[in-house]
């Protein structure tokens, strides 16, 4: 009785989603129409983009392509394409890049045989190259090791604060639907749906830890040398006079939506309806949030996808310059010409991916697409996480680097002068801000998850005992 009365509250739901955007279409154009004929000043990349989103989701209620759930299962499917981009880059290298490894790095001669030449300093006795075998080690393990940190970013929960109804509400869910056997298990470990942006990946739901979520939060406040309930609840994060003090704020806060008493920098999210500790970001990529139990992973990701790009164009900044001024000398600078020859001009991308995994496509048309891609993925990710480095140093997150910015940004305005930054409680030094973010270093070279944090704890627990 009650999955169908769920069920008809979601037709309804998609029902009152599907009228408005279909009247929506009509007033966006009957507002573009008259901003055309109106004296004020017209901004035509801001209409190009409103004309766009409308007529995009007209077509999509219009003709029923709603009915395929994709605006429900879009967010969970995003990690999947970019798992499926790392892994055709691997395949790529091993299935026609390699011979440029070969050629640049091994020597290879005409021999008696037509083959390698074995005198070659760096070619062993049995005829392999020390150099491929090196350069193969290097791709398989940053592809591993970016898949490995992405996915624990993915799968792992960011921290959350859990409100007692959601709890109840939980169980009592989870134990209508379970056996009698098995019901102390559901109690304890809850799925969470990866469509809700919650974390997970098509379908792969992962496991809400009850217990493991109230350690997060109670270590959360030893970390931060705080008591639960010791601080007074500010109500009011916004508060002039308590930014004013110091920034991130130090207090307790109580959260209007989930209708919770917070630890002090938790935030809560509006894609996937929950207040996470130490919030840095909703990430479309990851399906997930970012914060106090998965931002070493994040970071992770980031320093592993940057340090794979960039290997990647130093492997072949030389094999495409080549292509580049062949193609120029014989074409001219024509990047998408009709004569199938052009620097740009290449084949469809089924064709392209059946050549790759037959090893049979021609490694110029590789060097073609691989490149550019590495280099601009290479490009931004470095620009992110340069961002990102110095949050980390700086004790705060993207959020409240935000908070901060406008903050200064009001007081200019307000006052005509800059005025100094509030002190951050937060912030141990650089130094210290990069252990409790990532950790030892050595283990920031492992395939294994690691809680940065509750490490320093440990081990300022047992140097105090020591005292």
């Amino acid at each position: 009785m009650q999955a169908n009365v769920t069920e008809k509250e979601n037709e309804d739901e998609e029902d009152r989603f599907r009228r408005y955007y279909l009247n929506n279409w009509h007033k966006t154009w009957a507002a573009f129409n008259l901003a055309l004929r109106s004296t004020d000043d017209f901004n035509a990349f801001e209409w190009c983009f409103k004309l766009l989103k409308s007529v995009i989701c007209f077509g999509y209620f219009k003709f029923g392509l709603y009915k395929l759930k994709l605006h429900i299962y879009w967010r969970s499917c995003v990690p999947v394409l970019a798992i499926v981009l790392i892994v055709v880059v691997v395949v790529s290298y091993f299935g026609s890049l390699r011979e440029i490894i070969n050629e640049r790095w091994c020597c290879p001669t005409a021999g008696t045989e037509g083959g390698i030449n074995n005198s070659c300093s760096r070619v062993d006795e049995s005829g392999w190259c020390r150099w491929l075998l090196f350069h193969d080690a290097v791709v398989v393990y940053l592809g591993l090791m970016i898949i490995f940190n992405f996915l624990s970013a993915c799968f792992r929960s960011p921290g959350v604060v859990l409100a007692k109804q959601q709890v109840k509400d939980s169980e009592k869910k989870e134990s209508m639907i379970a056996n009698k056997r098995d019901s102390q298990i559901q109690k304890e470990y809850i799925k969470w749906s990866s469509k809700d942006s919650r974390g997970g990946i098509c379908g792969i739901d992962p496991i809400l830890n009850i217990a493991r979520e109230e350690f997060l939060v109670q270590n959360y406040y030893n970390f931060a040398g705080l008591s639960k309930g010791s601080r007074k609840c500010n109500t009011n994060i916004n508060s002039k006079k308590e930014q004013n003090q110091v920034f991130p704020i130090n207090r307790e806060t109580f959260c209007n939506k989930c209708w919770i008493k917070r630890p002090p920098r938790c935030h809560h999210c509006s894609i996937c309806d929950r207040c996470v500790l130490q919030f840095d970001h909703h990430c479309v990529w990851l399906n997930n949030c970012v914060g106090y139990n998965n931002h070493r992973a994040f970071l992770l990701t980031l320093f592993y996808l940057n340090l794979g790009c960039w290997y990647g164009i130093f492997l072949l900044y030389r094999p495409f310059l080549e292509v580049l001024n062949t193609s120029t000398y014989d074409h001219g600078w024509h990047f998408f010409h009709d004569n199938k020859n052009a620097l740009l001009d290449l084949p469809s991308v089924s064709a392209v991916f059946s050549c790759i995994l037959r090893g049979t496509n021609e490694k110029e048309i590789i060097i073609k697409i691989v490149f550019p891609f590495l280099f601009a993925i290479g490009f931004l990710q470095a620009i992110f996480f340069r961002y990102h480095m110095f949050y980390v140093v700086s004790a705060l997150t993207t959020l409240e680097y935000k908070i901060l910015l406008d903050m200064q940004f009001n007081n200019l305005v307000e006052h005509s002068s800059s005025r100094v930054t509030p002190p951050n409680p937060f912030n141990r030094g650089w130094s210290q801000n990069l252990k409790n973010a990532l950790g030892p270093i050595p283990l920031l070279f492992l395939p294994i998850q690691v809680d940065p944090k509750q490490l320093n704890l440990t081990s300022k627990v047992i140097a105090q005992k020591e005292k």
